[in-house]
């Protein structure tokens, strides 16, 4: 655990050689007990007292750690012709935790905690590489109810704009000669995101939503899916839930070129999006996603 973390971190820079030292012992504990208190990961009074002076101190933020992190994954990318960057939101729920302040609202409106978005790279053989990006943020309780408000908002002032900032985030530090292909799921399904500027060659297979108009004669997204060939298939297994057996559920999937606004004519962006619609047939049911 010592080399890894002297190695992930060697490139940090909290602008004091001291803090810097502080920094390393830290993070082998904290990572070698990770559901550990910092009392119970640090192991004394003094080694506690010390972790929580670490993060009082004015020269620690989370982005200059993080800066030395994605350091070392991007050097890791270097060795690689092609990765893939898989963004995903998650949230942190604190609620149990009363005395905290500086919380937010999560999905279940009655908790409360931190929203997260990380982008990691992995290599095409699955391999974790590290993270690239990662972001929190906290909601404004006020904005509770403005969801009518919503279509009245830029991008930029909605949390969907996470999903731009990670892929401007993740084109800034891949090296140019990697091959980037940005996986993500529906909520990604956003026209700007496929017309964000990207790298010749970086491709966006993201998962379908919308039913836009496409560059096909069948006008549409799903028609266009259903009466153009399949590009593979796959057998998932899909988990036991509370009402459900575990089942192997044959999939079969296709992608169309050219992404236009959901409802609206395409633009031409300079981009070619793709989008990726699973068509699922289980007990020869066969529909498009909702």
């Amino acid at each position: 655990m010592q080399a890894w973390a002297e190695h992930e971190l060697r490139d940090a820079r909290l602008g004091d050689a001291r803090v810097n030292r502080r920094l390393m012992p830290l993070v082998v504990a904290l990572a070698a007990q990770p559901t550990a208190s910092v009392p119970q990961a640090r192991g004394s009074r003094a080694a506690t007292k010390g972790a929580y002076r670490f993060w009082r101190s004015e020269r620690v933020t989370p982005d200059a750690i993080r800066a030395a992190q994605y350091h070392a994954t991007v050097e890791r990318i270097r060795a690689y012709s092609l990765v893939l960057v898989i963004q995903d939101t998650t949230e942190l729920n604190v609620t149990h935790h009363l005395a905290t302040h500086g919380l937010g609202l999560v999905d279940n409106a009655s908790q409360q905690g931190v929203k997260v978005h990380s982008a990691p790279a992995v290599s095409s053989d699955g391999v974790p590489l590290g993270l690239i990006h990662h972001a929190g943020w906290v909601r404004d309780p006020a904005t509770r109810g403005n969801r009518h408000r919503w279509r009245q908002r830029a991008t930029t002032d909605k949390e969907r704009q996470r999903w731009l900032t990670a892929q401007a985030a993740t084109q800034q530090v891949v090296p140019p000669d990697v091959a980037m292909i940005t996986v993500a799921d529906r909520e990604a399904d956003i026209y700007d995101v496929f017309a964000a500027p990207r790298q010749p060659g970086d491709q966006l297979p993201i998962r379908a939503t919308h039913h836009r108009r496409v560059n096909h004669a069948a006008g549409y997204l799903w028609q266009a899916i259903r009466c153009s060939p399949m590009c593979g298939h796959e057998t998932i297994a899909v988990p036991r839930t509370n009402n459900r057996a575990p089942r192997q559920v044959p999939i079969t999937y296709g992608h169309v070129a050219g992404s236009g606004q959901s409802g609206r004519p395409a633009r031409t962006t300079g981009h070619h999006a793709r989008c990726l619609s699973p068509c699922a047939r289980h007990r020869q049911a066969s529909s498009p996603p909702p």
